[in-house]
């Protein structure tokens, strides 16, 4: 049988861990709503529970292959709830251009962070001066921050779905491209709105 793919439509902002408890699951205040906790049901639970209430919020941990955690039935399953790739959940972040200017900056930063939840993710260069210059992350991972001084600067991404962390470093030189690729360390975990993806067909 297939995955069961699903999207986050509406992901809110809200901290799990601030929610009281609601048996095994939470209730959120500011909607009114108790939020499901997806590890606590396997694959058919989860299914019935989409099929039955439709759209429902829940708090599901999604690992780098984008598969949904869920409880293991005690039978072999092979099924699995699956992040449904190139989908937008609106967990965009304020992020202006460079915060400093030069006369005539040369340099620029260009890379690709190996992440499984790209969107929202800001990526921030700052100088030894505490300067810093900031480039949103594309879809598919990749950004760029241009017109940088020549220097060395390090590197802090945050945003997306993981917590923040630090880049390491690099260096700028004049007229140049520095190339700086880097691994999300982060499991991802969604708090909002699930829907199932409806294959076309």
């Amino acid at each position: 049988m297939k995955d069961l793919r699903v999207t986050f439509p509406d992901p809110c902002d809200q901290d799990w861990s601030d929610m009281p408890s609601r048996g095994c699951n939470r209730f959120c205040a500011q909607c009114d709503r108790t939020i499901f906790d997806l590890s606590n049901l396997d694959i058919d639970q989860a299914e019935v529970m989409l099929a039955v209430e439709g759209r429902v919020c829940v708090r599901a941990r999604v690992d780098s292959e984008g598969a949904v955690e869920l409880r293991r039935k005690s039978t072999a399953n092979v099924r699995r709830m699956i992040l449904a790739v190139g989908t937008s959940v609106g967990m965009l972040m304020a992020a202006g251009h460079a915060a400093a200017k030069e006369q005539a900056p040369q340099g620029e930063i260009v890379g690709k962070l190996d992440t499984m939840w790209p969107y929202g993710m800001v990526i921030t260069a700052r100088s030894p001066d505490g300067r810093e210059y900031r480039s949103k992350v594309k879809r598919d991972g990749g950004y760029r921050i241009k017109k940088l001084p020549p220097g060395t600067y390090s590197l802090e991404i945050s945003g997306g779905c993981g917590k923040d962390w630090d880049g390491g470093t690099v260096v700028v030189h004049d007229r140049e491209a520095a190339r700086h690729d880097a691994t999300d360390p982060n499991d991802c975990i969604i708090v909002g709105m699930i829907e199932v993806v409806q294959d076309k067909g």
